[in-house]
């Protein structure tokens, strides 16, 4: 069970002037009123640390009884109700639910909305977040909700809302429950209310769980605006910090992640908020891990010495982080008492408990890092059957590439591409269905505005009738006294009232074709944005298609590779691998992008490099600096300077350097001149021969980004001082670049 935490507000008045008043107080409901109070005073309630069941129970009963005595029908169900929420605390479930229906009774048989609104909320806490008593707890507050809108008290409806939507995101009905959330931020802004942090800070959650993260991170960061300007410190900044931080990290954003779990963990250290400090710790180290500091994450993982715990599912998310960085040192040795951990953990757990696919994967990585394959196939068939029993998509994705790393590993390469196929067909339907997931929602979007639309227009309606009716009752005044006045004057009266009937009736004969033309019009903007809307989806997939036909050219490739026995061959196929992977990176980030026809070539550049880096194994050797300015490339300029790009950093990576030397690779992207770029790769290595010129010395490579070069109509040139430098120079227009708007369907006040 979940306590209620929906409270109803009263000023607080100092327990000694209640005993005052109530020692002063007659035998009338005031002193009902007083018992109640002071049965709250000794309420636990959040931010009280000092509070007594008995002496609280003690005045809720003696307010019972004097209600009683005085049929006073609010003041009993008032006492019923506080007994319910007592009884709720001491864990007496079948007592507190039948004092909260009494309650209900009373209530209901004198039409006491606000107070029934708060029966209704305080009843469903009885209920669990889990299999049918969700459905019952949804109910009930739906019922709380329909009582607090009849009484027509708007704060509480937009809170009920917000627990509606947070208990509709427990069971993914997210469609729902971002339409609640939507509302209860618009009910809260119409009012003034300031403290919508909440309702943010869960919308960010959904939209980020649906694979929305930008607008996820939208909502997270309205949330952080206002937490911060309301300087709230309360462990509710701590989770909106962590979830923005969780975000960034899901988008691969490590170093704001970084920053966002470190504000979260400033204000979990403040409160003394063991718990969350003990996962604030693992998710920072996590994000070190990616950032290539496994060191300083096992630092920060060893100080949570200082923190022990018996929580079986944080003692299992330490040795999860712990494994994962060692896995990134290839440090099999000490990472294998974190993996026996992990097995023991699996062998406690129930077989369908999801926590097991983090365990899982922590362990399959670490026999794969260490070549164990025999275990690690013993625990892929484990997590397979899991992710089977659970039915979810991400997991069984999962599951699937690293069967595919194992077979892989193993020289098992049919098997191994029929895994990757899988992997991606998976990956594909979890695409299909956040998209899906994302058209319902602009969907109940576009309903919502256009009923609050509809309603706007009843309302202006009903204004404009009064109006009339108000100024046919001045001109029946006037008329009247005109009439006691002279017959003339009720002669011109009479005309003037003729004159006004016969424009009246010209107006409502306009008014009615320009409402027609009207619904016309706006028959036309739907349809329109229908077509606009088809048009954005059909281009985002064929970018999604491109990119994945690339997938399977490179799988293709890897699987040739095995078959090859020429050392040229298999270089000029791993060559022709990058070359595939420049050109897929650009079609992925156009379909992952908002503007299907333009991207940032500042984030492409970095996940090449990342991409680069990570295939050639040159963590520790050499080292990538970047300069590169946002800017925003067309197709026709991104595939050619990307290819470039890999071909400048691979010469690089290859020959610049010895052996066992360590070097620098500088890349740079800068603006000129206004619609004039210049690309520049540099090292510090060996450099190129002294009698060198691409005529004569020139490779494939050489010859292919002077190619590309020319066809963006730039200029490149090849020059050797300390290393190698490579320059490319090119004009555009950003003024030729199409910029295609999503289509917006939410409401205004959102």
């Amino acid at each position: 069970m979940t306590q209620p935490v929906l409270a109803q507000e009263q000023p607080e008045r100092p327990v000694g002037e209640l005993w005052s008043l109530l020692s002063k107080s007659r035998q009338d409901t005031l002193r009902v009123d007083l018992l109640l109070q002071l049965s709250d005073h000794y309420f636990p309630t959040p931010g009280r640390n000092v509070f007594d069941l008995d002496s609280s129970m003690g005045y809720a009963r003696s307010a019972e009884a004097f209600s009683a005595k005085l049929g006073y029908q609010r003041g009993l169900g008032d006492s019923y109700e506080q007994i319910s929420k007592i009884l709720h605390i001491r864990q007496d479930a079948d007592s507190g639910k039948y004092y909260a229906n009494k309650a209900i009774g009373i209530f209901k048989a004198n039409n006491y909305l606000i107070e029934l609104g708060y029966a209704y909320y305080d009843l469903s806490g009885y209920y669990t977040i889990y299999d049918s008593d969700m459905d019952k707890r949804i109910r009930l507050v739906e019922q709380s909700l329909a009582e607090f809108q009849q009484a027509r008290n708007r704060r509480k409806e937009a809170d009920v809302l917000k627990e509606l939507g947070d208990l509709r995101s427990m069971i993914s009905d997210n469609s729902r429950a971002l339409s609640d959330l939507t509302q209860a931020v618009q009910i809260y802004q119409s009012i003034g209310y300031p403290h919508i942090e909440g309702a943010y800070d869960l919308m960010g959650s959904i939209l980020a769980d649906e694979g929305d993260f930008e607008q996820g991170l939208k909502y997270g960061l309205l949330a952080v605006d206002v937490v911060e300007q309301l300087k709230d410190s309360t462990p509710q900044m701590c989770t909106i910090y962590n979830r923005v931080g969780m975000t960034y990290e899901r988008m691969g954003k490590w170093q704001p992640a970084y920053d966002y779990y470190q504000k979260s963990l400033a204000v979990a250290v403040k409160c003394k908020d063991t718990p969350s400090i003990i996962i604030l710790t693992s998710n920072i180290s996590q994000v070190l891990v990616s950032l290539n500091k496994p060191h300083q994450a096992l630092a920060l993982l060893q100080g949570l010495s200082r923190y022990p715990t018996k929580d079986p599912d944080q003692r299992i998310l330490i040795a999860v982080r712990f494994l994962n960085a060692y896995n990134w040192l290839n440090q099999g040795y000490k990472g294998r008492p974190y993996c026996d951990q992990l097995v023991k953990y699996s062998e406690g757990m129930g077989k369908d408990n999801v926590t097991l696919a983090s365990v899982y994967t922590a362990i399959i990585r670490y026999y794969l890092a260490t070549r164990q394959t025999a275990p690690a196939r013993k625990y892929i068939l484990l997590f397979h059957e899991l992710t089977t029993r659970l039915r979810l998509p991400r997991l069984e994705s999962r599951a699937q590439l690293l069967w595919f790393k194992l077979d892989s590993m193993e020289n098992n390469y049919r098997s191994a591409f029929i895994h990757y196929q899988r992997y991606k067909a998976l990956d594909d339907s979890i695409l299909n269905e956040k998209s899906k997931r994302q058209v319902r929602r602009l969907e109940l979007e576009f309903e919502t505005e256009k009923k609050d639309k509809d309603i706007a227009l009843k309302q202006g309606s009903i204004e404009l009738l009064t109006n009339q009716a108000r100024l046919q009752q001045n001109q029946l005044k006037q008329a009247t006294f005109t009439r006691n006045v002279t017959l003339a004057g009720l002669a011109l009266l009479l005309g003037l009232i003729v004159l006004l009937f016969n424009y009246s009736r010209s107006r409502m004969r306009t008014n009615r074709k320009l409402q027609d033309q009207q619904k016309e019009i706006q028959k036309t903007n739907v349809s329109l944005q229908h077509l606009v809307k088809e048009k954005d989806w059909l281009v985002k997939e064929i970018h999604h298609r491109v990119k994945n036909n690339f997938h399977i050219v490179n799988g293709l490739l890897s699987t040739q590779t095995a078959y090859l026995k020429n050392e040229e061959a298999i270089n000029a196929v791993g060559e022709s691998q990058h070359r595939v992977q420049a050109m897929s990176l650009i079609h992925q980030k156009l379909y992952q992008s908002e503007n299907f026809s333009v991207i940032d070539i500042s984030d492409y550049i970095h996940e090449l490099v990342d991409y680069l880096g990570d295939s050639f194994n040159i963590r520790d050797t050499i080292q990538f600096k970047l300069g590169i300015e946002s800017v925003k490339l067309d197709l026709s300029r991104c595939i050619p300077l990307g290819l470039i790009l890999n071909e400048a950093i691979t010469n690089a990576i290859k020959y610049a350097f010895g052996r066992e030397q360590k070097g620098v690779i500088s890349i740079s992207l800068t603006q000129e001149s206004p619609g004039q770029l210049l690309v520049v790769v540099a090292d510090n290595g060996a450099g190129l021969p002294s009698d060198f010129t691409i005529a004569t010395h020139g490779s494939m490579g050489m010859t292919l980004m002077q190619g590309l070069s020319e066809d963006m109509e730039g200029t490149f040139s090849i020059t050797s001082h300390n290393g190698t430098e490579i320059r490319i120079a090119f004009f555009y227009d950003p003024e030729a670049l199409t910029e295609t708007e999503p289509l917006n369907f939410q409401t205004s006040a959102s």
